[in-house]
């Protein structure tokens, strides 16, 4: 190959020019676009450019009159050193008029065009560029991190420009505060939503009770569900899948549901969801009961025909997870639901990080980081540690559970907007506790629960007040 790369960052200064002259030639449209396709003072590459749509941003939104007078008047009027990183400018003192020769810069661009006819091509030109000019800057500091010994993880490195490489198509500012408009219009869309879906958040568990007290589980929420091993945490988990699923109102379109499942793998999840949705009794199923069979069928091309994915891999970390949700999302954006059962089996992203403690507090900042960077609700599974059982062998020993009682789990109250608890009384006997949300309200319910199936239902209902299937006699043994 003759020659070599130019090291020159990309830009087309005739684009930029030429949008410019847009906007001062009819700004009540053309600056809407550049708003909506995400243009910002960054997008240009010159500074006098910068400096100039910083002016038209400003007059724009203060809805002052836009034209060569009144933009060259508020050059004259403006210092250099207003503006962010420029206060300690050689020239912060003097007018931006007096630094970028404003006159001058105005009449070239607005003699390079006669009509803005062109303005959506040039502006695609200039967010082209800037593109390729944020990944320059992401490639080049994840190679300068890979350069540097004993720096920080791989994976760590790994993580972080994944980030910024995906976060290159988000044209949003999100590190600018939002203004209470902004803020009002969000939430009145997600009033409206909710309005729509009788009072509910955008996914429900399906169990009356629970849902009064949470109302549902919102986008960007992060919610942990914790439980004594064979406690019905990955039942209850499932419960919010079937409702994104299947959802049971006309109203609201099925979705799909993302789960990491480090504890079972694909096919142990597709038996656990038909197995509870159909009532089946996987015992007759194994003894051959033909009835029980073909019911058991119909339940697994139910569940085959469903939108659910389910990564199975149980070596992964919280930044793996975290990894493989954000390609998983880029292909299905209809991903309503994200599910990690559990948070006990997630492997440490620090190989430096011994203290289980400090792992799972890691474990819940990252699924509260991932709730909000995808706008999805997030459901993390934990186990408690058999607390609410003083004598496993005498009920009335039971005590409601509590989040302390969550094992390792000291960063669940931190990050966690809502945090439900499954108390085991007996084989047949729960009670569900949400015991936090960050919207207020807390409070308990026994549901019906059907061993034989791990199923929850509302008080009264379920297969074991249902005369279609009784269950067979189980053996006694010790499920705690």
């Amino acid at each position: 190959m003759s020659g070599e790369l130019s090291k020159t960052p990309p830009y087309n200064v005739e684009a930029e020019e030429a949008l410019l002259g847009c906007c001062l030639i009819e700004p009540e449209s053309i600056m809407g676009l550049c708003r909506e396709k995400g243009l910002q003072a960054e997008s240009f590459s010159r500074p006098s450019h910068i400096i100039l749509w910083k002016i038209l941003d400003q007059m724009d939104r203060e809805r002052y009159g836009i034209d060569i007078i009144t933009v060259l008047d508020r050059m004259k009027s403006v210092k250099l050193s207003t503006y962010e990183g420029r206060k300690n400018d050689p020239d912060g003192d003097k007018s931006v008029d007096d630094v970028i020769d404003g006159m001058k810069l105005l009449m070239r661009i607005t003699s390079r065009i006669e009509s803005t006819v062109y303005a959506h091509h040039w502006l695609e030109l200039i967010m082209d560029k800037w593109t390729l000019r944020k990944l320059i800057v992401a490639t080049t500091k994840a190679l300068e991190r890979c350069y540097m010994p004993d720096e920080s993880p791989a994976s760590e490195i790994l993580l972080e420009t994944q980030q910024a490489v995906f976060g290159i198509t988000d044209t949003s500012d999100d590190n600018s505060p939002k203004s209470m408009k902004n803020a009002r219009k969000i939430l009145d869309e997600r009033m409206i939503a909710r309005q729509a879906r009788k009072g509910m958040g955008s996914v429900t568990s399906g169990l009356d009770e629970l849902d009064k007290i949470t109302g549902g589980i919102d986008s960007s929420e992060f919610v942990v569900i914790a439980a004594d091993p064979k406690g019905g945490k990955t039942a209850l988990a499932l419960c919010y899948a079937e409702s994104v699923l299947w959802p049971t109102s006309m109203y609201i379109e099925p979705a799909s549901v993302l789960m990491f499942s480090l504890e079972m793998d694909a096919s142990e999840v597709m038996q656990r969801i038909a197995q509870k949705r159909n009532c089946i009794n996987i015992r007759r199923v194994r003894e051959g009961f033909s009835e029980e069979i073909h019911r058991f069928n119909n339940g697994l091309h139910e569940v085959e025909e469903a939108s659910l994915y389910v990564f199975d891999n149980p070596d992964m970390t919280i930044a793996d997870i975290r990894t493989y949700a954000r390609r998983h999302i880029q292909k299905h954006p209809d991903t309503a639901l994200i599910i990690i059962d559990h948070m006990g089996l997630v492997k440490s992203s620090d190989k430096r990080m011994f203290n289980r403690n400090d792992v799972n507090t890691s474990i819940t900042r990252e699924c509260k980081r991932m709730s909000k960077e995808f706008h999805r609700p997030v459901i993390l599974c934990a186990q408690m540690n058999r607390q609410n059982r003083k004598d496993k062998k005498d009920e009335d020993s039971y005590q409601s559970p509590i989040p302390a009682m969550i094992a390792y789990g000291t960063g669940c109250e931190e990050d966690a907007n809502k945090i439900i608890l499954i108390g085991v009384k007996s084989k047949t006997e729960r009670e569900i506790v949400v015991a936090y949300q960050r919207e207020g309200g807390s409070g308990s319910f026994w549901p019906a629960f059907c061993d034989w199936c791990v199923r929850f239902d509302n008080p009264g209902e379920g297969p074991n007040h249902s005369t279609r299937q009784q269950p067979i006699k189980q053996p006694e043994e010790d499920l705690f």
